[in-house]
């Protein structure tokens, strides 16, 4: 039997997930990413599941994985398991990475699927991947009569903190660090507001006391007119937010209880204050002859709903079982319609839990004066 080649468009979490999965398949992979710097841009952490990675990259990959686990959830820094992701792909022989890469276009045909780049190149394989997240470009040519994710007029503000920099702080001390990282994960309601905080290991993977970080997650409402967006709602990074608005959300933090305030207050002094635009899709589709998309490009959800990168995970699995099914090329669009039969329906209800959870939120919070 042949042996197969994908492109998958999409270097993150999911994009290298897939690689290493179909590549320890037996897959030739092509993995193209528009970004050269994806590290700079996720300084905050995540749930993850152990079990799943260890199912992903094989069954002793996950352990040397820095993590915090508590009761029903065990929290990463998002560029440890990044970093994971990265050194097994790039460990994985049939795998190759290919930085700084901007699709510009997508073309199947009966035997084969072509990817044009911006930079004039291109890449001919059996299947195209989009692991490509909520703006995905597979996804329209998956499915051209809904290709966009939808803006669920929120944001979360996001900040982490290093335990050091909270013991540090007069006004802070011990006492945050028992309130704010040892009771492990945390969720705040205060008038249609949320919160959620929780510890993450620190930068160099320690995650006793005095080594760990603290991230946070606040839920703004934020239309699409109004700050911080100057133009279509995206992730706006420490570097790139106005700090007049970065004042305006530590002065706004009054509503929470002690130490949050001071602890908001810091991030910024620390410039550590980003956001993140929520956007949400509900798939009618996730296959169409050779093209497929899996995670966010397949179901882009609120992270309120605990379960987007495992479901992101699960697709990957459920992909790799059905290309390793496939009896040749030839058979690449049979095998992906039958992924698109298992995993539809799991991300149609994760995205419909999303929009519900979403739709309550938006009815009950304030607008915040950003």
């Amino acid at each position: 039997m042949a042996r197969l080649s994908v492109v998958v468009v999409g270097g993150s979490l999911v994009g290298l997930a897939t690689a290493v999965a179909l590549g320890r398949a037996g897959v030739r992979v092509d993995v193209v990413e528009r970004s050269t710097q994806l590290l700079q841009e996720h300084g905050s952490g995540l749930g993850v599941d152990l079990r799943l990675l260890r199912q992903l990259l094989g069954d002793q990959a996950a352990p040397g994985l820095p993590v915090i686990a508590e009761p029903g959830r065990v929290s990463a820094n998002w560029r440890d398991v990044y970093g994971t992701l990265r050194t097994h792909a790039e460990r994985t022989r049939s795998v190759t990475i290919h930085d700084g890469v901007t699709v510009s276009g997508i073309a199947a045909t009966r035997e084969h699927v072509v990817v044009d780049f911006a930079d004039g190149g291109s890449m001919t394989a059996d299947a195209v991947i989009g692991a490509d997240g909520y703006r995905s470009i597979v996804r329209q040519q998956v499915d051209p009569a809904k290709p966009d994710a939808t803006y669920a007029g929120y944001l979360l503000w996001r900040g982490v903190l290093d335990e050091g920099d909270i013991t540090s702080d007069p006004d802070l001390g011990r006492r945050a660090v028992a309130i704010a990282l040892a009771a492990g994960i945390q969720v705040f309601t205060q008038d249609g507001r949320y919160l959620v905080t929780y510890p993450v290991p620190g930068l160099d993977g320690g995650t006793g006391t005095g080594q760990r970080r603290l991230s946070w997650n606040w839920y703004w409402s934020a239309p699409a007119a109004d700050p911080p967006w100057s133009g279509r709602p995206r992730t706006i990074l420490p570097d790139e937010l106005d700090p007049d608005i970065a004042a305006k959300v530590a002065r706004a933090a009054d509503v929470w209880p002690f130490p949050w305030p001071r602890l908001m207050d810091l991030t910024v002094r620390r410039r550590r204050l980003f956001a993140n635009a929520i956007y949400e899709y509900l798939p009618d589709r996730l296959a169409r002859d050779r093209a497929v998309i899996v995670g966010d490009a397949a179901h882009a959800v609120t992270p309120m709903t605990g379960a987007g990168l495992v479901t992101g995970f699960r697709d990957v699995l459920a992909l790799t079982r059905e290309l390793a099914r496939a009896d040749g090329p030839a058979d690449v669009p049979v095998a992906l319609r039958r992924y698109e039969r298992v995993r539809l329906g799991p991300a149609r209800d994760l995205a419909q839990q999303s929009m519900w959870w979403s739709a309550r939120f938006r009815s009950a919070a304030p607008r915040e004066a950003a």
